[in-house]
């Protein structure tokens, strides 16, 4: 639908926001849930897709996620509130889960030697791959 029109003025809004609606029915996620803000926030305003934003804010999964960011400083700059827009968010970045026995599954860290680890060693006065 995107590609059908000729700008995003032009866009069948509506439409996508239907589709997003049917996809958070069937398939709901926290990316389907950003896109479907972004939908709404065409549709019925910056301010109708914040509100939704912020119920992402919540969420762990998203909410440091640089597409959410980025989409909530876009619908404040719509709003006028450049400011906020500009602005970093108040909470410091969390750090990620640790993958179930991570502590496991992952080698052991090694000190790099250039000598051993080098994409390509010189012998001879030639650059040779590693075999």
């Amino acid at each position: 639908m995107h590609d059908e029109a000729e700008d995003t003025v032009a866009t069948d809004w509506p439409q996508i926001l239907a589709l997003y609606e049917i996809l958070q029915r069937f398939g709901p996620n926290p990316m389907v849930s950003l896109n479907r803000a972004v939908a709404v926030a065409m549709v019925h305003g910056p301010a109708a897709g914040l509100d939704l934003i912020t119920a992402l804010e919540t969420d762990n999964r998203t909410a440091r996620h640089h597409s959410l960011l980025a989409t909530r400083a876009h619908l404040l700059e719509l709003l006028g509130e450049h400011g906020a827009a500009a602005a970093p968010t108040a909470k410091p970045p969390a750090a990620p889960p640790a993958p179930p026995n991570a502590a496991i599954s992952a080698p052991a860290p090694t000190a790099w030697s250039p000598a051993r680890d080098a994409p390509w060693r010189r012998r001879g006065g030639r650059e040779r791959c590693p075999a």
